[in-house]
């Protein structure tokens, strides 16, 4: 029978419940005071999953069909449509597609296990007809073409072409309006069989929610999903770039610049994807934080301001870190990017540098737990790479100073690509 244990993290005075249910959900149940709560319902499924193979069998899909997909998901055989379902109730609903996940929520301050029988109601009883994906088929041409339009969609996305030469982080997560208009009925059932086996999802629950009520209502709604081997090819991504530059005008007023650092080095257990998400943050806020030399100086000169950020990103197959913000001078700031990591190498912190930034990163860390919403969506992306969220702050706590110098070793200039808008009156 299918119960809970609970785990706890003393360093940061947190704890969770889990449960693998009988039926091959992963259950993650955080409380949270207050009256708001919020539920994740995910799978390791989004728009990089262009090439799998199930049970030995490889299939392809075009492009954009878990995007596709998770719109597909909101409509029911009887008509009735699932986001009055929720708000019959007092909660909202919604739902995103990334690169490596798709994820269906809700959020209220009442009725949550009402509103949990909804969600995974709703997200286990699909139902498409040829009618209603040619339906859908123009509605999302219409979002594609409202992307193409978006000048920080297409200043990420262009990034990502640069960056990866043959990862499927490239592939845009709605498609193109050519490849959408090859998906079919049955091919939205073959993904969803795939993809949405219980044994590839997890329920994030964060809230007020009651574990004897949640597994109550996991036991009636869902059943024994069937064991399965899902298997993704190896990217063969090359240590390489596949632009140095990407450059686009949109309408906007000031130019908008973000770059990429890729990394060489991916994968691993989950002590050692914590380790490196950990160290690079710590680096991160020593050579580029708003106390680091590099963002006092060119602050002071005008050439960066309040919109400049960095960040890492990381999957199992792929990581890199990201550089943003808008400035008048976007290859001044690209060139101090590319200096700082250049010299980086030669400039090491001290132990009293270390010590300052690593307080500081784990302060951002454990704030990530105030907010139910964020946490959840957090904890969720951390499980599908093979790791536990709040297991970070410990990772961050035991850093050395020879971990963080490590990662910095392993920074190369010639795999910083970057991808710039500027307005349409062109470069002056």
């Amino acid at each position: 029978m299918s119960q809970f244990v609970s785990r706890s993290f003393e360093r940061i005075r947190e704890s969770y419940l889990y449960c693998a249910h009988e039926s091959g959900l992963k259950i993650y149940l955080i409380p949270h005071e207050g009256k708001e709560a919020f539920a994740l319902f995910g799978t390791r499924y989004g728009a990089m999953d262009r090439t799998f193979a199930v049970n030995g069998k490889p299939l392809t899909v075009p492009d954009g069909i878990a995007h596709f997909l998770e719109h597909k998901l909101f409509e029911n055989s009887d008509g009735v449509d699932t986001f009055s379902r929720f708000a019959a109730v007092g909660a909202g609903c919604n739902a995103f597609t990334s690169n490596e996940m798709t994820a269906y929520l809700f959020q209220t301050t009442g009725a949550y296990h009402e509103a949990l029988e909804i969600l995974l109601d709703f997200v286990t009883h699909p139902y498409f007809t040829k009618e209603t994906v040619q339906k859908e088929q123009g509605i999302i041409g219409q979002e594609i073409r409202m992307y193409d339009d978006d000048p920080d969609y297409q200043l990420y996305q262009g990034l990502l072409q640069a960056l990866f030469v043959k990862h499927p982080l490239r592939i845009d997560i709605a498609g193109t309006v050519e490849s959408i208009a090859q998906i079919t009925e049955q091919t939205l059932y073959d993904c969803y069989h795939t993809f949405y086996n219980l044994n590839n999802m997890a329920l994030v629950l964060c809230g007020p929610f009651e574990a004897e009520k949640v597994l109550s209502i996991c036991d009636r709604l869902l059943s024994k999903a069937p064991e399965f081997t899902l298997t993704r090819p190896d990217p063969g991504e090359p240590d390489a770039l596949c632009a140095k530059s990407v450059t686009k005008e949109f309408p906007i007023s000031l130019p908008q610049f973000m770059l990429g650092l890729k990394e060489t080095e991916c994968g691993g257990d989950a002590h050692a994807l914590l380790l490196r998400d950990a160290s690079q943050r710590v680096a991160l806020e020593y050579y580029f934080g708003r106390a680091s030399d590099f963002f006092c100086s060119l602050y002071e000169k005008g050439q960066i301001n309040e919109t400049f950020n960095c960040a890492y990103q990381f999957l199992d197959t792929c990581a890199f870190t990201l550089f943003q913000g808008e400035s008048e001078e976007p290859d001044a700031v690209a060139e101090a990017i590319r200096q700082t990591v250049r010299k980086a190498k030669e400039t090491p912190m001290n132990e009293a540098d270390f010590i300052r930034c690593k307080k500081a990163v784990f302060g951002s860390a454990v704030q990530n737990f105030n907010a139910p919403s964020d946490l959840a969506v957090q904890m969720l992306s951390y499980l599908f790479v093979g790791a536990d969220l709040f297991e970070m702050p410990d990772a961050v706590a035991d850093l050395r100073l020879s971990d963080v110098q490590a990662r910095v070793d392993s920074w190369r200039e010639d795999l910083i690509a970057q991808s710039f808008i500027y307005p349409l009156k062109g470069k002056e």
